[in-house]
């Protein structure tokens, strides 16, 4: 009574299905606090009508209101669930009964379970659409999942399944059937199964071969390698399908034409015999054998090319072998397995081992039948390897087959190995492999290169299982002999193929810790070779026919000195001689020292890469243990290079080389260690640094360098602040030393040591402790004096001053000092007053603030004292000071210090981050337009620059002057800058989302001048041209 409008509105909605009478339904029930039992207490007369739409109706709005009532998060009661199973038996409204326990699905109950599934599967499924036949089906796989005992103890279960699953066609309802089959052969009593296996087995395997295609664009995702799967998951879900697997397999093999459905009916097969016993199957091996034989004969040994058809047929001959051959645990022994092992396993291996010089399958089965379990790989080895043997020793068979042989034994060597590594115990007699060594061998002598290739690696495989012996075992196989082998095949075999497999077996035996004594001879042996030929020796201390060139042998001693006991032998030796060509420098040899450093910094770079996995994996401290000798080394190699610079003028080569080599070798101590190393050399050459004269000579800059290198490569911030002697050592070799030398230096003379030497204390000035006294007072008393010295200085110091006060800005500022702005001012004044020289490396400073990638930020291995926000604070600071309001249709005259300011800026917005100033683009970007006007392509080219990272996101900004830019966007793509030229083109492509009306008149003008860009030597402006003409052809309109 106090609800007759929704009263009213519930009986339209039931007589017409009005979707207005819904929303009000809804929303009423909503405001009135009504819920889904008052509903169906307000549907009595609906629910028990004679009309069928009425009955269905009144449904379907039980469960719209239930619906509504989930999304807001209220849990309607199981009673529900029992309403909707009883409308099932109402053959008129069994859709909606469906819809009502899917909807749920979730909140059914054990109890409820079984009466569920029997309700559902009592509705004639196949009669029902197709999305309600995949509710039926998807509910069926929830309760099978959430209550498997409740449902398999449905003694009809199975029975009612097979009927509603008999016909089915739709693949994705069929992945849910067969997944619910491999639920009844799992889980359901075998008494309720074996009524209905037949029956079962049919409606499944009726589905064989899969020819599914999905259709393009597909939603579901469902692939035929999909429903490959989940069949095969059905029909291995019990043994009780084994008889009629094995008598339906061969039948589809036989009445199949396509190679596809041979293939997938042997996976199939060879996926239902891995969960198969020797009872399930014994009384069919005959059929199996003669199965698998008549696929060998007649297809794979006609078809060897066809990898599926082998590879399927060996993974079902390998499951028969697990089966047949099983290793036994404990004792434990299966009865009769032997006598089943020869009719099927020992027949096979005596039919294929007769064909292994002919055939690849054959090979290839007996390698699956070895590689099933211990025992079968014994009975396939004891039986073949005569044979093999025999090939290999003989002088009259074939080379062909020979390396064929080799081939198997290098197989069944790895299949071994395999086995051993998984736990299982090795039932070959140790003096059959000792042989099986000498064998092969006699085969790495000659033959083919394959053949020596394989053998080669036999041998390598051999080693390998040697490790696996107990150390108490009284027969050994010749560990130290092979090794040997195999050195001197990776040195004197003439087939580079058989080289690099020689090297790649050894660098893997490097793994196994009792092989490291034998291998420790081999890396000095190839060490001392390695040494000859860097030095141009043609012949080593062992008189061997050395076959590997010289970059190989650099190649194999980088690869096998990657291990920390290795490189402790190769890295000191290759050090110690270098330093001994050392003093060969003056007679103007330096190549071979140059070599010598150079391959030591390609082990080193490669030490370093393994030590940081090392540090992954908790194992760095025995390295560091290891690799002491190789610091020492290092240490000892600063002494000799300090010595030569005081003695003689060293190359630039050998001093960055030999900086190369130190640095990453002083990176494999500790901090305390590289501070040591540095001290020693610092005591040694600069014991008084503030008494050291301004005469620099280049020897002394060569000095300056070595050091310079190495305190960049120091980690200075992770320095304890209390250490005041290593700060003090810092401090007076970059005031005393370090600045004077810059001072004092032309921009012609001593160029390497010069740019150490400011990136080195630029680094000092960013890490020096925040409350260094020595450091506030230069800034207050030097900094001035420093640029007024850029102004005045003379013989082109004033660049080098330059590029120094740059590089002091940039480590002050990323430490946001206090004095920021007077940084930034500092630039501005050499902006401002310096020459045309001084004013573009001002410019260039206001970029390199913003770059993370320039020696300085790249220096001190990543450590340096950085703020996170000094690059907003700079720009914000400086960035109203480079800019000028501009009015695009105003012709405007320019004078060198504007042209200055534009050049800062284009440099500023070309490294800065967009996010920074994006803001701020309608003021910026005119500027960098006015800048590309300018006939000046050094200034032109960075607004090209900055301008390309704006132009998406300017686009209003630059319509006025569209057709200007285009005109010097065209002039700019024929510069000699490569990267200029891409980036103009880029931007002239950007320019096509511009409107219509704006580009047409520059069309022509845009496609002729393209077509010379077309024909650019540089593939990467090429590719550029034909984007941006085919943007061009493509805007609409055009």
């Amino acid at each position: 009574a106090h609800h007759m409008d929704v009263k009213r509105e519930i009986d339209k909605y039931v007589e017409k299905r009005s979707k207005e009478s819904l929303e009000y339904i809804l929303k009423k029930m909503q405001e009135e606090k009504l819920n889904s039992k008052d509903l169906v207490e307000g549907l009595e007369e609906a629910l028990t009508s004679t009309t069928d739409s009425i009955r269905k109706n009144g449904i379907r709005l039980v469960i719209e209101v239930l619906t509504k009532e989930m999304e807001d998060g209220i849990t309607p009661g199981s009673a529900f669930v029992t309403f909707f199973v009883a409308k099932l038996k109402d053959h008129a409204c069994i859709e909606e009964g469906i819809d009502g326990i899917y909807l749920l699905r979730s909140l059914v109950t054990a109890d409820l379970s079984a009466e569920t599934s029997k309700s559902l599967l009592s509705t004639t499924v196949q009669s029902l659409p197709q999305k309600f036949r995949n509710k039926v089906f998807e509910t069926l796989q929830i309760l099978c999942t959430k209550f498997p005992k409740k449902i398999s103890e449905v003694s009809t279960f199975a029975k009612e399944f097979v009927d509603a699953m008999d016909g089915e066609k739709d693949p994705r309802c069929l992945q849910l059937c067969f997944w619910i089959v491999a639920f009844v052969g799992s889980s359901c009593k075998p008494k309720d199964l074996t009524p209905v296996m037949e029956e079962l087995f049919d409606v499944t395997s009726c589905y064989f071969p899969i020819t599914f295609k999905a259709p393009k664009n597909d939603t579901f995702g469902i692939t035929a390698e999909d429903i490959k799967v989940n069949l095969s998951m059905a029909l291995k879900s019990t043994t009780l399908f084994a008889k009629y697997v094995i008598e339906f397999i061969p039948e589809a093999v036989e009445e199949s034409k396509e190679e596809q459905t041979t293939v997938d009916a042997l996976n199939l097969l060879a996926d239902c015999l891995e969960v198969y016993s020797v009872d399930d199957i014994k009384q069919y091996l005959p059929k199996l054998r003669q199965f698998y034989n008549d696929i060998y004969m007649t297809q794979v040994s006609s078809n060897q090319t066809s990898v599926g058809l082998l590879s399927s047929s060996c993974r079902g001959i390998q499951a028969l072998g697990r089966i047949l051959c099983p290793d036994t645990v404990g004792g434990f022994k299966v009865t009769g397995v032997k006598h089943y092992s020869s009719v099927f396993v020992g027949a096979l291996v005596e039919q294929h081992s007769r064909r292994i010089n002919e055939t690849f399958a054959s090979r290839e089965i007996l390698k699956a039948i070895a590689s099933s379990s211990s025992n079968a790989f014994s009975h396939v080895f004891n039986y073949i390897y005569p044979g093999i043997k025999g090939c290999i020793e003989s002088d009259t068979s074939k080379p062909s087959h020979r390396h064929q042989n080799v081939e198997m034994l290098k197989d069944l060597v790895e299949i071994q190995n395999r086995q051993v590594k998984g736990g299982l115990d090795s039932t070959v007699e140790i003096s059959i492999y000792s042989e099986a060594y000498e064998v092969v061998l006699k085969a790495s002598k000659g033959g083919y290169p394959e053949q020596r290739q394989a053998a080669l690696t036999c041998m390598g495989g051999l080693v390998v299982y040697a490790t696996s012996l107990p150390d108490t075992s009284e027969e050994k196989l010749p560990i130290a002999s092979a090794i040997i082998a195999l050195t001197e095949a990776l040195l004197e075999d003439e087939d580079f193929g058989v080289r690099q497999e020689c090297l790649n077996v050894l660098v893997n035996l490097q793994e196994y810790q009792k092989l490291i004594t034998s291998l420790k001879e081999t890396v000095a042996r190839i060490l001392e070779i390695a040494l000859g030929t860097l030095n141009d020796s043609k012949k080593s201390e062992e008189n061997i026919n050395l076959a590997a060139t010289k970059e190989e042998i650099q190649v194999t001693l980088r690869r096998l000195s990657l291990k920390d006991w290795s490189a402790s032998i190769c890295l000191p030796a290759l050090i110690e001689r270098a330093i001994k060509f050392l003093d060969k420098i003056p007679k103007g040899d330096s190549k071979i020292c140059r070599t010598l450093l150079e391959t030591a910094d390609e082990i080193l770079s490669d030490i370093l890469k393994t030590r940081e996995a090392r540090k992954e994996q908790k194992k760095e401290g025995r390295q560091k243990e290891t690799l002491e000798v190789v610091f020492s080394a290092c240490a000892s190699l600063i002494d000799a290079l300090m010595e030569m610079c005081r003695k003689t003028e060293v190359p630039h080569g050998i001093i960055r080389s030999g900086i190369k080599v130190i640095q990453k070798g002083l990176r494999i101590g500790d901090i305390e260690q590289h501070i040591d190393a540095l001290m020693t050399a610092f005591d040694k050459d600069f014991p008084n640094s503030s008494s050291i004269s301004s005469n620099f000579t280049p020897k002394t800059g060569a000095q300056i360098q070595i050091l310079c290198g190495l305190i960049s490569n120091v980690p200075l911030t992770l320095i304890p602040i209390s250490s005041t002697k290593i700060y003090n050592n810092f401090h007076s070799f970059c005031f005393g030393v370090l600045l004077p030398f810059i001072f004092s230096s032309p921009s012609t003379s001593n160029t390497q040591a010069v740019e150490s030497a400011i990136v080195c204390a630029a680094v000092i000035f960013n890490t020096l402790p925040a409350k260094s006294k020595s450091l506030e007072n230069w800034i207050e008393n030097e900094f001035e004096k420093l640029q007024d010295n850029v102004l005045n200085a003379k013989d082109g110091r004033s660049e080098v001053l330059a590029k120094l006060l740059v590089y002091i800005v940039k480590a002050l500022i990323v430490r946001n000092h206090p004095k920021t702005k007077k940084f930034g001012s500092a630039l501005f004044f050499l902006l401002d007053g310096g020459n045309q020289k001084v004013r573009s490396i001002a410019a260039k400073g206001f970029g390199k603030i913003f770059d993370d990638t320039d020696s300085f930020s790249l220096g001190a291995s990543g450590h340096l004292n950085c703020s996170k926000f000094y690059k907003q604070k700079f720009l914000m600071e400086n960035i109203r000071r480079l800019v000028k309001v501009r009015e695009s249709k105003k012709e405007e005259k320019h004078n060198e210090k504007e042209e200055s300011h534009l050049l800062a800026l284009s440099y500023m917005l070309r490294e800065a981050p967009l996010r920074l100033f994006r803001s701020k683009l309608s003021v910026l970007v005119p500027n960098l337009v006015y800048a590309m006007k300018i006939k000046n392509d050094v200034l032109a080219i960075p607004a090209l620059f900055a301008i390309s990272k704006v132009l998406p996101y300017s686009l209003d900004v630059i319509k006025a002057d569209a057709a200007s830019l285009i005109t010097r966007f065209l002039e700019l793509s024929r510069v000699r800058d490569k990267g200029a030229r891409v980036k103009a083109l880029e931007c002239i492509r950007t320019l096509t989302l511009l409107p219509y009306n704006i580009l047409h008149p520059n069309k022509i003008k845009v496609i002729n001048a393209l077509a010379k860009c077309l024909d650019d030597p540089k593939r990467a402006v090429r590719k550029a041209a034909v984007a941006c003409r085919n943007a061009w052809f493509m805007k609409k309109g055009l």
